[in-house]
């Protein structure tokens, strides 16, 4: 997994806020491959040799800047203790606005998101990335085992067929959401949410 070089982790904490602060925005106004280093090393006031005593290059820096933006994403995205198939889409529900309020704490974690989901919309994710991916995927393959257990989610399908298709329809909402975010009326969230849950149920439901 990438991980900052020790020198890193060894700096004081608002030094490395300085840093990561610095990478954040610029990787929320341009992306990953369209940033600059440079820009990044000047903002945050260290010199080019010590950036590369720091980090290995820019992935380790973006995926740094990911995972700290990020880290308490995977505490949102739980459904609670479920018995029956509606206590687990009333879960998934409220998992998506738990999700949505997430995103939606700060205009830099907007702004972030909006950038990653350009940029893995156009380029795909960059190599590093493939380790959140598949923290996601094992999240989402615990949901729906635990769906299947208590009859939400069809079992005459693969499970990783399932996981995949809700991966890709959860990415494409994702994308949604975030080129989108500015348009939205916070007093509709809660009906739209509903809906979006809706299409994952038409998904997943077992046939009748």
């Amino acid at each position: 997994m990438i991980v900052p070089r020790p020198r890193f982790l060894k700096l004081k904490a608002a030094k490395q806020a300085a840093i990561l602060d610095a990478a954040r925005t610029e990787f929320s106004a341009h992306g990953y491959r369209s940033s600059s280093q440079n820009r990044i090393i000047a903002a945050a006031g260290v010199s080019k040799g010590a950036m590369y005593y720091y980090f290995d290059d820019k992935e380790d820096l973006y995926i740094t800047v990911i995972r700290r933006e990020f880290s308490g994403l995977g505490e949102v995205m739980t459904v609670g203790q479920i018995d029956t198939a509606e206590q687990f889409w009333s879960g998934l529900e409220d998992m998506f606005m738990r999700s949505t309020a997430y995103f939606a704490r700060s205009p830099e974690t907007i702004a972030l998101g909006r950038s990653l989901a350009r940029s893995v919309g156009t380029y795909g994710p960059p190599p590093g990335f493939q380790a959140m991916i598949d923290e996601i995927w094992e999240v989402t393959e615990k949901l729906v085992l635990r769906g299947q257990e208590v009859g939400a989610v069809r079992r005459d399908l693969p499970t990783s067929l399932i996981v995949g298709v809700m991966m890709k329809v959860g990415e494409a909402m994702d994308y949604w959401f975030a080129e989108h975010w500015a348009e939205l009326d916070p007093v509709e969230l809660p009906a739209l949410n509903h809906k979006l849950t809706d299409i994952f149920k038409r998904v997943a439901e077992p046939e009748c």
